[in-house]
């Protein structure tokens, strides 16, 4: 793989800006830190190809000022894009933050997704999993194929343009736990004939007749409503849950608890102390 990177801060702060297309499509791992990368007519990153790319993009603010600025197509299902701590923004109408059609993973971890320009085209993916943890999303999503999306402790909010959260077609599955969805007049969700939601701890704010509406399936627990409480999807599972804890002190073998909806797993490494020092007084 292929490291590209420059000093902290450099692309957040516009010091090293990339307008155009960064096209990445070879096997092996390509690290990209601290730059900004910019549309010009153009995805500002394409990961495409047949091969199991792993991108990581580190701190990068990415620009969508005149199109859709993240392309991912690449056909295997072992690809993968994530980015750490990063910044996009769509700076005009029209155009969404990704279009995903790959069969791989694209995850967002702590990253702030802006709205400067109002769009209310969503982000798209016909098919892999789109996830994000602890992020926030000012840009609608929708899925179809078996495109399936994940929120884990993460706010979407599209009440600036009135628009629909989440939108859902074909046969994907999407889960949410400690997220909120937050739409304006629009309905925060509208679950398409043979996919299901899955919400569970979380909030949903829509002023619309139908907070969730659509043919499909929304399986929730434990959801605040801080507008409309009127749900309306063809079928609805309403559903108590607890939280199982499995702590390992040494290795061993991690087996799931019947019914299990979704795992959260956190490592902690053995670090190091400082040693005694001898006190004089006087």
């Amino acid at each position: 793989g292929v490291n590209l990177t420059c000093n902290s801060g450099d692309g957040q702060g516009g010091q090293v800006i990339l307008s155009g297309t960064l096209t990445i499509s070879g096997a092996g791992t390509f690290d990209v830190s601290n730059i900004q990368l910019r549309t010009n007519g153009s995805p500002a990153l394409t990961v495409s190809g047949s091969s199991a790319t792993s991108v990581s993009l580190n701190e990068i603010l990415i620009v969508g000022s005149n199109n859709t600025p993240i392309s991912f197509t690449t056909s295997n299902s072992a690809a993968s894009v994530a980015l750490f701590r990063c910044t996009t923004n769509t700076s005009t109408t029209g155009i969404a933050t990704y279009s995903m059609s790959s069969t791989g993973s694209l995850v967002f971890y702590q990253c702030d997704l802006e709205n400067s320009g109002s769009s209310s085209t969503a982000s798209s993916n016909s098919a892999g999993a789109v996830a994000f943890f602890n992020s926030v999303s000012s840009t609608p999503m929708s899925t179809s194929g078996s495109g399936a999306v994940a929120g884990f402790n993460s706010n979407f909010t599209t009440s600036g343009t009135n628009t629909t959260t989440l939108t859902t077609a074909g046969t994907g599955s999407c889960t949410f736990f400690g997220c909120s969805l937050a739409s304006g007049t629009a309905s925060a969700a509208s679950i398409g004939s043979g996919t299901s939601v899955t919400f569970y701890s979380g909030v949903i704010g829509s002023s619309n007749t139908n907070a969730v509406t659509g043919a499909g399936t929304f399986n929730w627990g434990a959801v605040l409503f801080s507008g409309t409480v009127q749900i309306n999807p063809t079928t609805q599972s309403y559903s108590y849950f607890s939280l199982v804890n499995q702590t390992f002190t040494a290795s061993g073998t991690y087996t799931p608890t019947a019914g299990m909806k979704f795992c959260k797993v956190r490592g902690i490494g053995g670090g190091g102390a400082g040693g005694g020092a001898a006190i004089t007084t006087g």
